[in-house]
């Protein structure tokens, strides 16, 4: 899965989730560390028995003012899933994110928002 943000919002949400004044440029990898731990919270799957299924960090990007970060899932798979997406949300209240979701030969674009964190997922 990959996913891209613009750094500055990304930073700003990162920043008040460790009231801390971090910066993309840190050598000790705290805001890296800080990022993995944001979107664990913010950006998950749950299963159709209700556990929660965290994606696995692979790294990130920068490409001009956009942050690209890639993850994966590595648990064994569901039929049924719900997509919880609240990135940027809490601190943007216009904030939309949108999802483009790939199973097998099925392809979904899917938009969160304040009002919708949530979708429910099926692959066949």
């Amino acid at each position: 899965m990959s996913a891209w943000y613009f750094a500055d919002d990304l930073l700003l949400s990162l920043r008040k989730e460790v009231n801390s004044e971090i910066e993309w440029e840190d050598p000790q990898g705290k805001t890296e560390q800080a990022l993995q731990e944001y979107l664990h919270s913010h950006l998950y799957l749950i299963s159709e028995d209700g556990i929660k299924i965290y994606f696995q960090w692979v790294g990130m990007q920068f490409k001009g003012e956009l942050v690209y970060v890639y993850m994966q899932k590595s648990q064994k798979p569901y039929k049924r899933y719900k997509l919880h997406n609240s990135v940027l949300v809490h601190d943007f209240p216009n904030q939309k994110n949108i999802v483009h979701f790939d199973f097998e030969t099925e392809k979904e674009t899917y938009y969160f928002d304040e009002n919708k964190l949530e979708i429910k997922l099926m692959h066949k």
